[in-house]
């Protein structure tokens, strides 16, 4: 397989990005080669700068459910995107597409659309403390990108278990007087 033109990039990347990627996910230095530079892609296949054609079995790690660039979606993109793609602010889209999803899922009373896995963890922990009327959360330490390497997967998976007396935690508060931030040690019961 040529992989010539994914080489030189590479060491071009490995310039200006950390590591030469945007993720650690796509470093591909845990299996002992550099990674591929993807050109185009459509329906169920990828092809690199090389030339080299290949099923995506990853599909952007699931929002691809319908393959890359399927042509309803291209045609929906290219419609909706002529009135503006991004306003910072309150948008009627946002709202039909709430009442969407809320018809398909009737259990769901309310939805939020998020940016980013830690907007939309901040959102969960307000509903908590509104559901709770609590002010303190637990953070279990650790979290599932340290679960990618070997020395790290042991402590990773005791997250997953219910806390105990030796459960590493922190608890996060937001009191009136200020946020803060402290190490709780060991959880205690």
């Amino acid at each position: 397989m040529k992989t010539t033109r994914s080489s030189r990039l590479f060491t071009r990347a490995l310039n200006i990005l950390p590591g030469g990627v945007d993720s650690p996910v796509r470093a591909f230095k845990s299996v002992g080669a550099s990674p591929l530079f993807i050109r185009r892609a459509s329906g169920a296949y990828i092809e690199d700068i090389d030339g080299n054609r290949f099923i995506d079995y990853v599909m952007s790690w699931g929002p691809l459910i319908h393959g890359h660039a399927p042509r309803g979606v291209i045609k929906a993109l290219a419609a909706v995107t002529r009135g503006g793609t991004s306003f910072g602010a309150p948008s009627p889209l946002e709202v039909e597409l709430g009442e969407r999803v809320r018809a398909l899922m009737p259990s769901i009373e309310r939805v939020r659309f998020v940016s980013s896995g830690t907007e939309a963890t901040m959102s969960a922990i307000r509903v908590a403390r509104a559901a709770t009327g609590r002010d303190d959360i637990v953070k279990i330490e650790g979290d599932r990108a340290r679960s990618r390497s070997a020395p790290r997967r042991a402590r990773a998976s005791r997250r997953l278990r219910p806390a105990t007396r030796s459960s590493p935690a922190t608890t996060i508060s937001n009191r009136s007087s200020g946020s803060s931030t402290r190490t709780a040690g060991r959880l205690r019961r």
